[in-house]
């Protein structure tokens, strides 16, 4: 087994953080796929143990002997989130988080072999309460296209005001690279109106238009409050996917205090 340890510290003074919180997703490195990982030294490996919670601000888990290195996404307990890529067994044992940072983006990755089609599945990472989740740029990076599909992206729907396609709806995962949550704007015969959005009812007041005269439609995108209740993060990919991987893609404002 190997063993990896990083203690999470103050960018700008160096002391370590230990509030409680935060979460960390052990990735094959230049993947997207969870690595299979131990909680324990002598516990048993499983991707069903990833993504991990955070103790007094350390990272610490166990793979098997095989893994050479892995990426990780990290949620720290201030809610600041952060990638680190090709790390191994052997260090660093230590990452800075700049805290005083609030604007932050949410990247997430997503692979159908870790999940179920048409199931909706909770990344792990929680939506700081109080933090503010921006429409503008959210979405999905697709890094292995899913032909015909499409992604949600919201809050649990199971906890109290979770919404599992809050953040966006029906984007498609058919093609590489960012697709933003955004209208649709149809030009018709009669009119130019918005027929549709991919933004989720969390992030925007839709009101559909058609091909009537005046009858254009509204398109108001909001921000969308986190309340301490329904915040995890969750993503559901559509009945057909067999082959989609990439990114979620959330930016959020903490708050002031």
């Amino acid at each position: 087994m190997k063993h990896f340890s990083i203690q999470l510290q103050d960018q700008a003074t160096g002391a370590a953080l230990t509030t409680a919180g935060g979460t960390c997703l052990v990735i094959t490195a230049g993947a997207q796929s969870k690595v299979a990982i131990a909680t324990t030294r002598t516990g048993a490996t499983a991707t069903s143990n990833n993504p991990k919670a955070l103790t007094n601000g350390e990272i610490e888990f166990w793979t098997g002997d095989s893994v050479v290195s892995v990426d990780l996404y990290v949620m720290a307990p201030g809610g600041q989130f952060f990638s680190a890529m090709g790390i191994v067994a052997s260090g660093p044992t230590s990452l800075a988080v700049d805290v005083s940072q609030k604007k932050q983006v949410a990247t997430i990755p997503f692979d159908i072999a870790d999940t179920a089609a048409a199931t909706e599945t909770d990344t792990g990472f929680d939506l700081p309460q109080n933090a503010a989740v921006n429409p503008t740029g959210v979405g999905c990076h697709v890094s292995t296209v899913d032909a015909t599909e499409t992604i949600d992206v919201g809050l649990l729907s199971t906890e109290a005001g979770g919404d599992a396609n809050g953040f966006t709806a029906l984007i498609s995962v058919a093609g590489l690279g960012f697709a933003p949550a955004k209208p649709t704007v149809t030009t018709g015969v009669n009119e130019t109106f918005v027929a549709s959005t991919t933004l989720g009812a969390m992030l925007v007041d839709f009101v559909a238009g058609t091909d009537l005269a005046t009858d254009v439609g509204s398109h108001f995108p909001q921000e969308h409050v986190g309340d301490g209740t329904a915040q995890s993060i969750s993503y559901t990919l559509t009945a057909g996917s067999d082959t989609a991987t990439g990114f979620l893609v959330v930016p959020y404002q903490l708050p002031a205090a």
